[in-house]
């Protein structure tokens, strides 16, 4: 049993630091190759190993996906949407609120994903 849990489920080093920092790599990625406006448009996708991914869209939750947080349905993600429809975007307008859009992922992630909030701080 251990080793089909190993093989499927959450590495047994993942902690709920380690999924915020791999959401913050996440949000900076989608930025950095797609744009803001893509961001906010978009999800992180929260998959059976507890590894945060950028998906853009809302992607249905089948397969693989054990939990999806749409961007743009978060209230953190308002100015974000504000910014991502200036023209000339300078990234001074918009990190300062990424901090902030990373932490409500999280809190949705605690409060509707079991998998996720029985992880340990870490």
């Amino acid at each position: 049993m251990g080793l089909l849990s190993s093989l499927f489920g959450a590495h047994p080093n993942t902690t709920k630091l380690k999924v915020t920092g791999l959401t913050a790599s996440a949000v900076d990625c989608a930025i950095n190759d797609a744009g803001l406006g893509i961001l906010v448009d978009g999800s992180i996708v929260l998959d059976k190993k507890l590894h945060p991914t950028f998906r853009s869209g809302k992607p249905e939750r089948r397969g693989n996906i054990l939990f999806v947080a749409a961007i743009r349905d978060l209230e953190e993600a308002e100015i974000l949407k504000f910014i991502s429809r200036i023209e000339l975007q300078d990234p001074s307008m918009y990190q300062p609120y990424l901090g902030q859009l990373i932490d409500a992922v999280i809190r949705k992630f605690e409060a509707q994903c079991p998998d996720f909030a029985a992880l340990p701080k870490g």
